[in-house]
């Protein structure tokens, strides 16, 4: 096996994926969080810095509600992080129907290549 193979095959083991993807979880801390909080009829989606480290983030939003997920919502944006700072970034509010069923997905990519997402759903 060519040693450029077996670098690629023992990274890819390292990261745990397969076929050249991205890891599902951030290898440094992660510098972008979602967090959801469902009280009543609102469900809210919170996207915010952890200050974990330095560094630039771009993050997309991605909320799909009612269904089939017939309604959907994108938001994006681009945060430079500092360490120990925890910027709020974005929210989302869902309310009626549409909060009492949705799912949510959050990618993040960093300017140091790190690329990651966060799904959440309310089953």
């Amino acid at each position: 096996m060519p040693p450029y193979i077996l670098i690629s095959s023992l990274a890819a083991a390292l990261l745990g994926t397969v076929g050249g993807g991205s890891p599902s979880s951030p290898i440094a801390p992660a510098p972008v969080k979602l967090m959801v909080e469902q009280t009543g009829g609102t469900a809210r989606f919170h996207v915010l810095g952890t200050g974990a480290r330095d560094c630039v983030a771009s993050y997309e939003l991605e909320v799909w509600s009612g269904t089939g997920g017939a309604n959907r919502s994108v938001q994006r944006g681009q945060a430079h992080l500092a360490k120990g700072g925890e910027p709020h970034l974005l929210d989302v509010a869902l309310s009626g129907a549409a909060a009492s069923r949705w799912s949510a997905k959050l990618h993040v990519r960093t300017s140091d290549g790190e690329s990651y997402d966060v799904t959440r759903s309310s089953s």
